[in-house]
């Protein structure tokens, strides 16, 4: 089975897309939760388990940015330092597309359901606003990318107080197909990698 090591809540999107691809968890691939690529040395023990269980184990993290302190060649070096101090032959995929700089937040507005993507252009808009207001004596800063997907779940009419509890908790409904595409061609990075590991 593959085991699916993630940072946070693209744990819920990669079981609902895989599943979207007829896999199934339990049977064909497992996620696993470990609060981001900092904490990999930290969940030594878990990697060890899965792996002496005779899993195949990968990770999916966030390239981040160069402003963040990322970006995907910096966080690539890092990753394979930390695993060569483990001691694991491990692959990773980083999002948004296992090329450039990103996050999984690029990659869910790249997939956004096409009729309802424009409304990130409005996001834009306000970001651009809030930074034109900055002066030497005053600073904003801009929300972060993860405010932008869940603001962009908000504006949805159908979108009630108990679906908003779902959105919460990271579900962002990502089965939905009136809010995203996972049959995009964004998604085929991920898709090829994951896939060579699922039998």
């Amino acid at each position: 089975m593959l085991v699916i090591i993630t940072e946070g809540k693209d744990e819920v999107f990669i079981k609902k897309y895989l599943e979207n691809q007829g896999y199934t968890m339990g049977v064909h691939f497992a996620t696993n939760s470990i609060g981001g690529w900092t904490k990999l040395e930290l969940s030594k023990s878990i990697i060890e388990k899965h792996i002496d269980e005779g899993h195949t184990v990968v990770l999916v993290f966030d390239a981040d940015t160069v402003e963040k302190k990322g970006g995907f060649i910096k966080r690539s070096e890092e990753l394979n330092y930390i695993l060569k101090k483990l001691n694991f032959q491990i692959n990773f995929f980083l999002f948004p597309n296992n090329t450039n700089d990103g996050d999984f937040e690029s990659l869910l507005e790249s997939i956004a359901s096409s009729d309802r993507k424009d409304i990130f252009k409005c996001f834009d808009a306000y970001e651009a606003c809030v930074k034109s207001l900055n002066k030497p004596s005053l600073n904003f800063i801009t929300p972060i990318r993860k405010s932008r997907i869940y603001a962009y779940m908000e504006t949805f009419p159908e979108i009630d107080k108990l679906k908003s509890k779902e959105l919460k908790a990271g579900s962002n409904f990502f089965d939905n197909k009136s809010y995203w595409d996972l049959n995009s061609k964004a998604l085929e990075p991920l898709n090829n990698f994951l896939t060579q590991y699922l039998q």
